[in-house]
């Protein structure tokens, strides 16, 4: 398991829904192909967003590690 299963596993938890609100292919693929927008109504600190961005990186080998 990786970083990024871990949270969305933590957000379906949480919130009882798809953190992507995805339902079919093509919503999954323009995920996968755009950059994280961040709500500016929320307040996050720059290292909130830098770690949400590694977790979330594309590329397994771009996030960090359980350690």
């Amino acid at each position: 398991m990786d970083i990024w299963t871990i949270g969305v596993i933590l957000y379906f938890m949480l919130y009882k829904k798809n953190p992507f609100g995805i339902s079919c292919r093509e919503e999954l693929i323009n995920i996968l192909n755009n950059p994280i927008d961040f709500d500016p109504a929320i307040v996050l600190s720059p290292s909130a967003k830098n770690l949400i961005e590694k977790c979330l990186s594309k590329r397994a080998i771009d996030r960090p590690n359980i350690r």
